[in-house]
């Protein structure tokens, strides 16, 4: 068990040191704890603190994260998102009038 966690480990670390060498190649900023995966799509963004990004993300040119999780999702251009925001962990149907799962109702 401790080879296989040690392998896990060893893997997840060239992992995300790729995304950050390819986020770096495009100069975006980033802090020490950034976590990007190689198949986030981040065109232009500016900044990436303490943050983990995962490999269906897509950022927009100027948006930032200061820490947290995006899981998935679309962040569009000039995004501020804040501190240890979680995004996308799970999805809501986007085929509804509004996202509330209060009032959501099929178009």
């Amino acid at each position: 068990m401790l080879i296989k966690n040690l392998m896990s480990a060893l893997f997840y670390s060239a992992y995300y040191a790729l995304g950050w060498i390819k986020a770096s190649l495009q100069n975006i900023k980033l802090g020490n704890g950034a976590r990007i995966s190689p198949k986030a799509k981040l065109k232009r963004v500016s900044y990436v603190g303490n943050a983990t990004i995962g490999a269906g993300v897509q950022m927009g040119k100027g948006s930032y994260i200061n820490s947290g999780i995006i899981a998935s999702g679309v962040i569009g251009d000039y995004c501020s998102i804040a501190y240890n925001v979680i995004i996308g962990p799970t999805e809501h149907t986007l085929n509804c009038i509004t996202t509330s799962p209060y009032e959501a109702k099929d178009l």
